[in-house]
Parts: C-alpha cells; structure tokens; sequence
C-alpha cells in the first residue's frame, strides 16, 4: 500500500501498491501478513521517466541516489517500487541509518525513529506513524513503546506477534509489518491501527487515505490481501479520528496472510500533442514496444505513426530508456503506423491499416524490424514490408497482429464485407527482408458480413493462433496443419460464451494451452457493459468446439467501466484493461489462476492505475504482460500542454522469494560434520512455487567433505516463469586426528576428535492430540500429560542446541527426476509424494532426558494446522550435527 506524493494544487494521484521483499524473506516460518507502504514526501512523487525528443529522463539520478533537479520533481507523478528502492538504498551509503536518523537525498526527507514510531519530514511538513494497535476489530490489542533497531538502510520494531520494518532507498522510505498468526481472540475484521500525528490534514477519498497540508498531497492507496491457498481477500482502509486503520476480512482464510501487490515503476511517453503513444503496446522480457499510431516523425507525413522501442536495464523499468523509432519508408499520411505492435525475441512487427498499398485505399500492410547486432538504432526504418497479396480495399490489414516465434498473424476486419480474416505470413529462410505476400488466410467456415474477425484481436502460441470475431460473437481457434501455413484453413474449434456477453471476441490473448477472450459489453448482475474476459483451457483431446472454463470479473465493477477491451496472458496471471473505469482514467485488473485452475467465477487480484489520472485518459486501451511486468497504455494522456499525447505505464510484481536456514551465510564447519540442509522457497500471491532447487535437497545433508571455501545456492522458480536466486557461503575447516571413541557418558577422552552429539529414546505422550495455545517449551521436569497437545522426550549425550523440524506430505506430480509442485503445466505427469517444512522450533537442552511441551505453536507465534506430520530432530555441539531421530504424530480436530 503506497504512500504518494504530489503538490498540493496538483491532480489526484492514484498508484499501485508496493510489494514487501522483507516480510517475503524472514526464513522458513512465512509471515501471517505482509503490508507494505512506500512513504515520499517531497514536493513531487519519486520518479517519472520522461523519455523523448526535450525530456531528459530523471529516473538515472534518482537511481544513483542524489536529489531529483527542481524542475524534474515538481513535473513529476509517483513511479516506485519498494523492492528496487530499498536493493538501490542498500548499495549507497547515504541511505544507511546513523544511530536512529536518515536521510533521503533523493526525496529530500529527514527520518527520525523513536520508540513510539516514526516521524518524516520534509521543509515544514512533517508525518509521524506509529503502530497503535492490532488484533479484530472489536479486541484490538494495544501496543506500547517499542526499541528500533537499526542495520544499514534498514530498520524493525519487535511488537510480539508482530514486527514492523522500514527500507530506506532513493524512491522512498518502505514500511512494513509481518504478522505471525490469526489473533486468538475477538471478532470483526483483522486490524492493524496506525496512529497519524504531524501538520498535515486526513481524509478518505473513495479507497484511498489523502494527507494534505504545507505543500504536500500524500496518498495511501491499493490494500491487496490472499492467503495461503493465493485467495483474494477482501481488504480497506478506515478512518477513525487519527487512527488509520488496514482491515481484512480472513474469515475462512487459510493462515499464512500475504499482501503483494503491484505498483507502477515508470511512465513512459514520447512524441507531442495528438501523438496517441500507448494506442498499442507489446512487451517481451526487458524490451517494450509502444504504438503511437497518430504520431508525425519530423518533416515527414502527418499521422504517417511509428513504434517506439524501449529497454530496461536488468528488469528496472526506472531506468528504462528509449533505444529507437520504428518508421517505415513506404510510410504516408495517416498511414496509423503503431495501430497495433508485437515482438518475438530481436523482432518487432507494426500494423498500418490505413496503410495505400499501389491504388489500394486502405489496404493495410505491415512493417517488421531486425535489431542489429550492434542493438537498435536510434531511428530505424522496417527490413520487410508485408501485404496481403490481391489485397481490397478497406481491408485493414495490420488493424491487430501478434507474433510468436517467426510467425506473424495478423487482423484484416474489413475483408469481404467486414466479414474480417487473419493473414500468416512466415519469412523468407533468410529473414525478414524486401516485400513478403502472405502465406495462408484463415476464415470462420460459418462467418459473415459484419463479424469483424480480426478487428481489434489475433493472437498467437506456437502453432495455434486465436481470432476473435465482435460482430457474432464468437472466437476462432485455428491449428497449423502438419504441411504449414498455406491457403486458406478454416477453424478447428469454435469458442462462445455460456451466457450473452456483447462483444466477445472484441479482444484475444493465449499462452500454451489457455486462450482468454475479451467481452467489454458484458452485463454483469445489473451492471450495463461492466465487461469480462473468459478463459478457456484446452481438453485433453486437443481444442474443440466449447463454452469457458472461467469468467473473470471486477469485484465492485460498475456500469460502462468496458473491462476486457484489450487482455493478455502469462504464466499463472491475466491482465484485462477496462479504460472507462468507474468514469475515471481507466486500469488494468490483473487475475490469479485459483491453486485448483481456472474455473468459476475469478475475481481480480490487482487493480492497477495511473497517477494524475483524468477520465480522458482511456488506460487500459492495450495491455500486455511478460514476466512480472505489466505494461498499460493510455494513447489519450495529456502531457504538460500537450493533449493526447499518451502514455505507457509499466507495473511489475514481485519475484518469487529464498530462504536459506542452513548452511547459515559465513559459518565455519568441521570436515566431515553432519549437517542437514534448509531451505525454503515462497511465490507472490496468485502464484505458485514450481520448482525450489539447490544443490542437495531440502534436508540433505550439505557438503563437508572438502576443506576449503563452499557455496550453496538455491534457486526458485514460481508459476508465471520468474525465477529468483540466493546463494550463502561457508568453510569447511580440517578436524583434529581421531585417536578413538569417547567413553561412556559423553566425556571425550584428552587428545581425540569431537563426534557429533546422540540422540537417544525419542518417544511422545500423545500420537494423535488438540492444538492448544501455549507456547512450545523445554523442560527436565517430569510432570503430567498435558489435556492438549504432546510432550516429546529424548535423551542427550552432552548438552547441545536441538532444533525441531515439523515436516509433512504433499502431494507432486514427476517431472525428470524431481518431484514438483502440481501445476496447470505438469498435471498430466505421474503422480509422486513429496515432503514440505511447516515449521521449526530450536531450544537449548542439557545432558540427560530433556522434555517439549508442544500444543501446535511455533516460533514467531505461527501454528500447526490439522494433519499428519514427522518431527525431525537433530542436535548440534562444538560445530557438529547428530544423526536426526524422527516419529510421526497426527494433530486432529477438538
């Protein structure tokens, strides 16, 4: 939930949300509940990378941390993210905490922590946060004064059950709070209050807190909350005197809480008044592709269009920069070259759809360009025009296109009376060059006048391509046949609403064996063209003719917001544009696939909005989706004076997260130790974890065998494709020559080598017990059996540090040799079992029979659901491991 900024007389701001990279890495036990707030409290937001012909982008100073010019800040609406700021804040210096103060050269803030909170300020305005108190709604528990403590840029407050945490970075000061568990006691929805203090003035506007006063416009805003299961949970913000109060309704969730949400990094624009940059966009890794289909290219042809190229450097859409205009040579007045973009790998394709091919009014053709070797020219014109062969008039060729590998498909509504067409074209076997004719035109076998196939929608996977038909109100799935693209195929399925939904087919996006079909005219209970999006998942036997799998639809969605006028698919996530939404700028909702697949009714997990919006804007006009980027144009934003103009946003989420227990980073084992590895891997709410490898297994033992300096490294990878890496390093030193066992009792004899401490006579009261609500604790203390729960008892050879591992079974599905996570892509493959940690507790015991009292709490108040589960215990003296003891135990309902 961020914190925004902007001069007070300035517009509205609206924002994302930042994600919580601490909270996501606090080790094997996950936090309860992540929210996260980025506080700036200058004149002007963070960054805006303002990048064409007279606005030098600022987004590279603030990277390196120095203040953002006068000019530059108060021009400049919000772009930040928490995870970048506080990853540039750790690598500089200026941002560290000296004793219990900071600054923030970037945002121009003085920070200052005490034990009742924090205080931000900047000229005369000043914030002060503390946290007041959590708990439900009607038993909130009060918190006192609590000590900060303080490393680098970054900060925390133990509150119990509850831990707040401040990254300091040059986009701003990140707040933050892991919860442990669900409160024990009370009802209502969950809460967490914050008490506000300072000179400036609180109040809501629609879901979102505005301070304002001395200045400034501070904006709270975009609460996402899911569970365990990646449900979406209902979350709002409340006001209650200077009380700012974060609810979310948990009932029936499954424990752990997480909050991920998105938030805007940059925007992007280029061009001047009546340009329409963002009418179309295209993005694939680091490259994004911008259509300004209005645009005029210096001493050229007004309204001829071109394609703007951009790169992020390393992901950071931040620093994102312009690296070349795309304009064709065959280029003429009003061509509307831009109306609609799409990459593949070094390759760019661009429609012109009013583009005169000879006498051909309206035609329509399409311009391809190569990146050179040397990378993109600052202005570069196309290496291959494509024309439909025979082409009429009025076809419109170029009016959608998509591309996948070095297949191009492309809309042409207007063939045969608007009853529309997709053209495949393929290049030549050396490339893209010259004049190239299509190779196969795909018709509707049942099409007629009117339908517009291809109109605002083609899509391709492969050798599957999806064209949407508006006019009647279906979609078209065509298969390549085993002899290529040639001729002119018909469809091999036809896909329809179950219900009416106007428009369908208005827009079309697939990714493998999911194609997602727009329907922005859609009523939705009484709401007249709220729109939708549907999902349609393969069968088994290949596509055929069928209704959706899923409806995708706005919770809270209101009448005319035209949701599903432009969609796009990766991984696990839907993105789905609404431009008139709820009559302001527009946004783009974004949808995660439910654990059990697409199915039912799915509602957004994200909403994601521009900053200094106006009705006018029409966001979500295109959106498209690589990665954990999100990009959304708004072809009708104002810029400065400039009407029109419009821009390109880009969102990112976050990446999936690693935790390494053991090896522990910089410790120092003896050869030959026996030490069980630990580690963890987490994915962003509405994803998955599909693979979390290193290099032994979880719980193997690690390498020891080798004196010298080791490294472990693990690496996850979740449902949309993202991968995220960690690596920790120890030495492994020689030990002392062994000149024999030590005797009974432990005590090692003078002049031999240490072994491993024993565990011996691991046994439990209770094999099957109720959860209860103490705390886990080791005792020598023989007392009686507890009503709920269980007591373990072991007995040890030496005192010694013992950590208990609660593992238990899940199933997976074979891929290789691993057994993975089951997901939408491997659910075909053979079953397997495999083992998940659901918690840990570590203690310190004495020699002789030790006992644990254990109702189901762990560390850091997190709990034990029901179910069945291994302990695993190991004990560890003088740098050694013991060999693990293990027993089963089932805790079932009360």
């Amino acid at each position: 939930m961020p914190v925004t900024t902007a001069r007070e007389q300035a517009a509205p701001v609206a924002s994302g949300a930042a994600d919580s990279p601490l909270g996501a890495r606090i080790g094997p036990a996950w936090p309860a509940l992540v929210i996260a707030a980025l506080v700036a409290v200058a004149a002007g937001a963070v960054v805006r990378a303002s990048i064409g012909r007279g606005h030098p982008s600022v987004a590279r100073t603030a990277e390196r941390g120095r203040a953002l010019p006068r000019d530059g800040l108060l021009s400049l609406p919000l772009a930040a993210q928490g995870p970048v700021s506080a990853a540039l804040g750790a690598d500089e210096r200026s941002y560290d905490f000296t004793g219990l103060r900071a600054v923030n050269p970037a945002q121009r803030l003085r920070i200052g922590f005490s034990r009742a909170g924090v205080t931000v300020a900047s000229g005369r305005a000043r914030l002060g946060l503390g946290l007041a108190g959590f708990g439900y709604a009607g038993a909130l528990r009060r918190f006192g004064p609590a000590s900060p403590r303080a490393s680098a840029n970054r900060l925390s407050y133990g509150h119990g059950s509850v831990r707040e945490w401040f990254a300091n970075g040059p986009l701003g000061l990140e707040q933050g709070f892991d919860v442990a568990s669900r409160p024990s006691a009370g009802n209502g929805p969950l809460t967490l209050a914050l008490a506000l203090s300072g000179n400036l003035h609180p109040r809501l506007k629609d879901d979102s807190l505005l301070l304002q006063g001395r200045g400034v416009a501070l904006r709270y805003r975009g609460l996402v909350a899911s569970d365990a299961h990646g449900r979406l949970l209902h979350s709002w913000l409340a006001l209650r005197g200077d009380r700012l109060l974060l609810r979310v309704d948990d009932r029936g969730a499954a424990y752990p809480l997480r909050i991920d949400p998105f938030v805007q990094q940059a925007e992007l624009t280029f061009g001047e008044m009546e340009s329409h940059f963002g009418y179309s966009v295209a993005i694939s890794g680091d490259t994004l592709v911008v259509g300004a289909e209005n645009f005029t290219p210096p001493l050229l042809h007004a309204g001829q269009g071109a394609a703007f190229v951009f790169v992020a450097p390393n992901s950071n859409w931040v620093a994102a920069a312009q690296k070349s205009e795309l304009t064709s040579t065959y280029g003429e007045s009003f061509d509307h070259l831009g109306s609609s973009v799409a990459i593949s790998g070094s390759t760019v394709v661009a429609g012109a759809p009013e583009h005169q091919v000879g006498l051909t009014k309206d035609q329509g053709a399409l311009s391809v360009f190569v990146e050179p070797p040397s990378g993109w020219e600052p202005v570069q014109s196309q290496n291959a025009e494509l024309s439909v062969k025979g082409g009429a008039e009025t076809e419109f060729l170029g009016d959608s296109v998509a591309m996948s590998g070095s297949a191009i498909v492309a809309g042409a509504p207007g063939y045969a009376s608007d009853q529309g067409a997709a053209y495949m074209f393929v290049p030549e076997p050396t490339g893209w060059s010259g004049e190239v004719h299509q190779a196969a035109r795909l018709t509707a076998s049942d099409g007629g006048p009117g339908d517009d196939l291809g109109e605002a929608g083609v899509a391709i996977s492969g050798n599957t391509v999806v064209a949407g038909a508006r006019g009647n109100g279906r979609a078209y799935v065509f298969v390549m046949p085993p002899t290529g693209w040639a001729g002119t195929p018909t469809q091999t399925a036809e896909l329809a609403p179950s219900e009416s939904a106007p428009y369908f087919g208005f827009s079309v996006a697939i990714e493998g064996e999911t194609i997602v079909v727009g329907a922005p005219y859609r009523e939705v209970e009484t709401h007249f063209r709220q729109g939708a999006a549907f999902v349609f998942v393969m069968p088994p036997s290949g596509w055929a003719n069928g209704t959706q799998t899923a409806e995708l639809t706005a919770s809270g969605g209101q009448t005319e917001e035209l949701l599903g006028w432009s969609v796009a698919i990766s991984g696990e996530k839907v993105v789905a544009g609404a431009y008139r939404q709820n009559g302001e700028p527009g946004a783009a909702y974004v949808f995660a696939m439910p654990p059990s697949g697409w199915a039912g009714s799915v509602h957004q997990g994200g909403e994601l909005t521009a900053t200094e919006g106006l009705a006018t804007d029409e966001l979500g006009r295109s959106v498209a989706t690589s990665g954990n980027a999100i990009v959304a144009g708004a072809y009708r934003r104002a810029i400065e004076t400039h009407l029109a103009q419009g821009a390109a946003y880009v969102f990112t989420a976050p990446f999936p997260t690693v935790a390494i227990t053991v090896p522990a980073n910089g410790s120092i084992y003896t050869q030959g130790s026996a030490l069980a590895s630990s580690f963890s891997c987490g994915a962003p709410a509405g994803a998955s974890v599909t693979a979390c490898t290193g290099p032994v297994a979880n719980g193997a033992p690690i390498d020891t065998s080798t004196p010298g300096a080791h490294t472990f490294t693990v690496t996850a990878t979740d449902g949309d494709g993202l991968t995220e890496t960690d690596s920790v390093a120890y030495t492994v030193v020689p030990g002392p020559p062994v000149a024999g066992p030590p005797p009974v009792g432990g005590t090692e004899t003078p002049g031999t080598a240490p072994l491993p401490p024993r565990i011996s006579a691991l046994s439990e009261t209770a094999r099957a017990w109720r959860e209860g609500g103490a705390p886990a604790s080791i005792s020598s203390r023989r007392g009686r059996r507890p009503p709920l729960g269980t007591t373990f008892s072991f007995h040890l050879n030496e005192p010694a540090a013992v950590t208990l591992t609660f593992t238990e079974p899940a199933s997976g599905r074979r891929v290789g040799r691993r057994c993975l996570a089951p997901t939408r892509r491997n659910r075909r493959k053979r079953r397997c079992s495999r083992t998940l940690t659901a918690g840990m507790l570590a203690f310190s015991a004495h020699a002789g029979v030790d006992r644990v009292r254990f109702d189901g709490v762990l560390a850091g108040h997190g709990r034990l659901g029901l179910g069945s589960y291994t302990l695993r215990l190991t004990a560890s003296a003088a740098g050694m491991r013991s060999t693990p003891a293990t027993l089963n135990f089932t805790i079932v309902r009360g």
